[in-house]
């Protein structure tokens, strides 16, 4: 075959395909150093990580350092994210990503500390509490000449979300009202609970109990797509009914490509026919 080709190309083949590849070379050394006297930093970036995906250790080290002095971890956005890309692109180049995820690995906590930690969590973060005061102001309001109230939770989690809801319910000038609540979660979430939906339901009768409010919960260990008008215990036309899905929607599926049928769909329209 080689000897072929020499025939057909003649002697000097091998030459004018070393002197192609060394041009290739050139110009695109040519265009990385544009790109680098431009301080373009998403070009540099996208240079390197194509250097690195060929192996090229000499363009990609040459690259780096370029990049160490264009990326800050306290600089503008672009350069933040640019110094964490710039730090997976050097584990990526020196394969050590698997040691590194290795080393930062840790053991599982027990759920009974994990309960803890989430509890510690609820506490300092905001974020939590912002989310749970819309939807317990909006029942609340709802709520406020009820005397029966039959709340629907769908991934009720810890049941963190009602504790706010109870102690506001023992000043409401009307007087306590009787709660229900309906809690829908499957078993993916017991471990974070150390257990069934058992222990949020004796947890909220407890404090329901210190402030006197009459309260009644109700367990259903069931997945919330898979979830029938009869699983959600309805029984008193008198129950003022509220549902929430706090955490569950964006979670479920609804591509009707994959799926016959939109859980999300059918759910919502299963509530929507209780009228909350």
């Amino acid at each position: 075959m080689r000897e072929l080709e020499t025939a057909m190309l003649g002697p000097d083949s091998d030459n004018f395909m070393n002197m192609e590849s060394e041009s290739l070379e050139m110009d695109c050394m040519r265009k990385i150093t544009e790109v680098i006297s431009r301080a373009d930093l998403n070009q540099v970036l996208v240079a390197c990580a194509k250097a690195v995906s060929e192996n090229d250790h000499l363009t990609a080290q040459w690259l780096i350092d370029e990049l160490r002095h264009m990326v800050s971890v306290s600089g503008e956005s672009i350069q933040r994210l640019g110094a964490y890309m710039l730090e997976g692109l050097i584990t990526r180049l020196s394969s050590s990503g698997s040691s590194i995820c290795n080393a930062l690995r840790c053991k599982e906590p027990a759920s009974a500390d994990l309960l803890s930690y989430m509890h510690i969590l609820y506490e300092v973060c905001p974020y939590l509490k912002f989310r749970y005061m819309p939807a317990n102001g909006a029942i609340a309001e709802a709520m406020e000449d009820e005397h029966q109230v039959n709340i629907v939770d769908f991934q009720i989690g810890l049941g963190t979300q009602w504790v706010s809801l109870i102690q506001a319910f023992t000043g409401r000038p009307g007087g306590r009202p009787h709660i229900r609540i309906t809690a829908v979660d499957d078993l993916t979430s017991a471990y974070a609970r150390g257990g069934g939906l058992n222990i949020v339901g004796k947890r909220l009768s407890k404090l329901a109990e210190s402030f006197k409010v009459p309260f009644e919960f109700h367990a259903a260990a069931i997945n919330g797509c898979e979830a029938q008008m009869r699983d959600l215990g309805i029984r008193d036309a008198e129950e003022a009914l509220a549902v929430n899905f706090t955490f569950m929607l964006h979670h479920m599926p609804n591509d009707e490509s994959v799926y016959t049928e939109s859980h999300r769909d059918r759910l919502l329209r299963m509530v929507k026919g209780l009228s909350p």
